[in-house]
């Protein structure tokens, strides 16, 4: 079973899930967890005849691809107000989430695909956490431990900091975090491809340092990390200058790359493929993926949204 959750109420992810659920519903046994109004209110905007209906027991959930189970959650559903930041939609919106995490821990559901939330309503909620994978791992017990990554037809990247600001990453990247980003990479390639991968390292500053003409983080962290990892058997190479690293023709040479930042490694995927990139969180005892968009505020309730996305990252749970 794979559950589903539908983002900010307020947001586009309802009428994502509602267009994208015939072809969801053929390829696994979903169910979404909460958000019955928003979803219908998707559903009468696209004119879809796609229904959800009110699920009470994850046991008696017979998804078709004309219907969608929603478990119910009490004192969270709520009429969307398209394209609002809303506390109430923050606190709604985390809730469907948090049960959903929950489950997935007893093993009642085999995987988590999440909708986009937003951080703003989080915060007026009094959520105390900045997003998703940071929720994710400390309710599985692996704070510290999880690893953003980002997968695409064009690009795999990991990402060894995330959501910090650039002036924290040279005190906050250490070998060690280095080596344990690789290393997840390295395994959920392994699994994907079916054959041991070959993964790229970037270096930290313009042109991995110059030799320490350009800082000395190069050599004394990231160097170490490279050198240790090739110790361990994974294929990799660098440090890497970053601004030659994901060119076409550079891209044919590995599988997946190391990011040290988080703009690092998304410039690129988001410009290579944005579409069909998936937020894919490495370290955790279930998969969980996400659509790469946000909430889209500025298109919320007009019936435009793309949903390739969200069936991208059902895809990579599945196949």
């Amino acid at each position: 079973m794979v559950l589903l959750t539908p983002g900010d109420p307020n947001g586009v992810g309802p009428e994502c899930l509602i267009k994208a659920w015939e072809r969801i519903a053929a390829g696994c046994r979903p169910v979404v967890c909460g958000g019955e109004a928003a979803l219908r209110a998707a559903a009468r905007l696209l004119n879809s005849p796609v229904e959800p209906y009110s699920l009470y027991n994850l046991a008696d959930a017979a998804p078709t691809t004309r219907r969608i189970p929603v478990l119910v959650l009490n004192h969270t559903d709520l009429e969307p107000d398209w394209g609002t930041i809303s506390a109430r939609a923050g606190r709604a919106s985390f809730c469907w989430v948090r049960a959903a995490v929950e489950l997935c821990l007893a093993r009642v559901a085999d995987a988590l695909v999440t909708g986009p939330i937003n951080k703003e309503a989080w915060l007026a909620a009094g959520v105390p956490y900045a997003g998703h994978t940071a929720f994710l791992a400390e309710s599985c017990g692996r704070a510290g431990s999880e690893v953003m990554a980002f997968a695409s037809p064009q690009l795999n990247v990991a990402l060894a900091t995330t959501h910090i600001p650039l002036v924290d990453i040279p005190r906050r990247l250490t070998p060690q975090r280095i080596v344990h980003t690789a290393r997840l990479l390295a395994d959920w390639l392994a699994r994907r491809l079916e054959h041991p991968p070959r993964l790229a390292l970037c270096g930290l500053n313009p042109h991995a340092g110059d030799g320490g003409v350009i800082g000395r983080e190069d050599a004394e962290i990231v160097l170490p990390a490279a050198v240790e990892l090739r110790s361990l058997g994974i294929d990799i190479t660098g440090p890497r200058a970053a601004d030659t690293l994901f060119t076409a023709r550079a891209r044919r040479r590995y599988d997946g790359v190391v990011a040290l930042y988080h703009d690092q490694g998304l410039i690129p995927v988001k410009t290579l493929d944005f579409t069909h990139a998936v937020n894919v969180t490495l370290g955790l005892p279930f998969p969980r993926t996400s659509p790469s968009h946000g909430t889209a505020f500025d298109i919320a309730g007009k019936g435009v949204a793309d949903e390739t996305s969200l069936l991208e990252a059902v895809g990579v749970i599945i196949y």
